[in-house]
């Protein structure tokens, strides 16, 4: 090719750089940077879509196990509210009865055989009261706690009835009042105590006919210090010593459930 020839191919090199036939370098590298660019924008878009994705599907994990969390306190809240109320009635049920007849002493409970001789506890005799002219009588110190009872005024029922049997051990109503601060505590929820006043009936009443009522509050008492070992045992030996009473089916419905 001559020069005339060298000359024309510079000349259409030239005229199609200038009307971008051809690539420069910089365009060329500005096309992959952008393209580079494009492409990290997109993966990071698909980045974040997947980490929401995550973020979300943990939330609403998170909100299932709070509305779990939140109805199984809702249920033990009914529980703990239907159980009060049924403390409540079935004290309530216990005074109405006591109240519709005065009960008897002790030692003429009817129905009830008395400790052979030389064993079981002495016949109930009324304590005569302090010298001073205004202590109450052993009736009196005894309705006087009892009415307090009555009214659901729980704290001062167990101090009159403590008094009561501070000044009448083995007062005619002695067994009674111990029975009764039993319930005070159990309706009050403080089944520790109460197993130990139903205890205390059991060691030092062992003929009264509140007997076995006070072995299945025991029982009842021990479930709920969740002690069920010693549940079962009171419970059986109520069944096996009161076999045909009330208490004696309730304490099988609860064996049961103990089971």
């Amino acid at each position: 090719m001559g020069a005339a020839g060298t000359r024309i191919t510079q000349a259409v090199l030239a005229a199609a750089v200038t009307a971008g036939l051809l690539g420069s370098p910089v365009a060329l590298a500005r096309e992959d940077l952008e393209t580079r660019v494009g492409r990290l924008e997109r993966l990071l878009d698909s980045q974040t879509l997947v980490d929401m994705t995550v973020r979300i599907d943990d939330l609403q994990r998170e909100v299932r196990s709070l509305r779990g969390q939140l109805e199984l306190q809702a249920r033990q809240l009914q529980e703990m509210e239907d159980r009060q109320k049924t403390l409540y009635r079935d004290l309530d049920q216990r005074l109405n009865r006591i109240t519709s007849a005065p009960p008897p002493p002790l030692a003429n409970d009817p129905g009830v055989a008395p400790p052979p001789t030389g064993m079981g506890t002495p016949p109930p005799t009324t304590t005569p009261p302090p010298s001073s002219s205004t202590a109450l009588s052993e009736p009196e110190a005894y309705q006087q706690a009892f009415d307090q009872l009555r009214q659901l005024h729980y704290g001062p029922a167990i101090e009159a009835f403590r008094n009561y049997l501070t000044l009448y051990p083995q007062g005619a109503n002695a067994h009674l009042a111990q029975y009764w601060l039993g319930e005070a505590y159990y309706t009050q929820g403080n089944f520790k105590q109460s197993r130990e006043e139903y205890q205390r009936l059991l060691d030092r009443f062992p003929q009264s006919p509140r007997s076995a009522e006070a072995m299945l509050k025991i029982g009842y008492s021990n479930r709920e210090l969740g002690d069920n070992a010693a549940a079962r045992k009171v419970l059986d030996d109520l069944i096996r010593r009161f076999p045909d009473s009330t208490e004696a089916n309730q304490a099988r419905n609860l064996l049961m459930k103990l089971r």
